[in-house]
């Protein structure tokens, strides 16, 4: 944390100017890469670690079934091929999961992003001397989240629900077809929403006033 100001006093100081800066800087909340559904049948959804394979060729050892996504308003089958292809690749662009291949997700082991706010503040005062008594009116306006006035993409801050993320679904024990074993583990995977791994479904930029800029406007009288 970070805060800079300065007042200017002129006019026979009776009008002064005071402009303030003021930085906090912090890392993003610890989270933990778990599976939706229950997959060690506990009664309990979507709190099972994540085991990160260790490798493509291991990868393409899991059972992945078809999904849907929705692509520009049109329902669109993923094929197993196509999953494998897309959480390899997620895999490899993110920091945490590509340390952890060969091993389960760590309980809150990778965190969001590192946020920087700089909140700005300018105040005008004017005062008159009335016999012993000085009248002051201060006129001031505060902008909270400054930079992302400046950029809407600067500034940002991020929320996820339950400090959690169900970046695989499991989806039940079988081979994906009628026939053959049913003990083995069947997922599927749909790639985030921008390809960006810390942008995931639960994630929202938005959660609060704190994400975005706002501002307030001022007008204090004193004597």
């Amino acid at each position: 944390y970070a805060l800079v100001s300065k007042k200017f006093t002129y006019a026979n100081k009776y009008a002064a100017t005071t402009v303030t800066f003021s930085y906090n800087g912090q890392s993003g909340n610890p989270y933990s890469y778990v599976y939706s559904g229950g997959m060690v049948g506990d009664g309990v959804t979507g709190n099972d670690l994540m085991y990160v394979p260790k490798d493509r060729a291991e990868m393409d050892l899991m059972t992945f079934i078809n999904t849907t996504a929705v692509v520009n308003g049109v329902t669109t089958t993923i094929l197993p091929a196509q999953q494998r292809d897309d959480l390899e690749a997620f895999i490899q662009s993110d920091k945490y999961l590509s340390k952890r291949r060969g091993q389960f997700a760590e309980r809150n082991g990778a965190r969001l992003p590192f946020t920087n706010i700089v909140d700005f503040s300018i105040s005008q005062d004017f005062m008159i001397r009335s016999g012993k008594t000085t009248h002051k009116l201060t006129i001031g306006l505060d902008i909270f989240n400054f930079t992302n006035l400046i950029s809407k993409s600067a500034g940002r801050q991020f929320f996820l629900s339950n400090d959690q993320t169900a970046l695989v679904s499991f989806r039940g024990y079988g081979n994906g077809t009628t026939t053959g074993p049913t003990t083995s583990p069947t997922f599927s995977f749909n790639k985030p929403t921008n390809d960006k791994p810390y942008v995931i479904s639960d994630v929202q930029t938005s959660a609060n006033t704190s994400a975005r800029w706002n501002g307030q406007a001022t007008i204090r009288y004193s004597f």
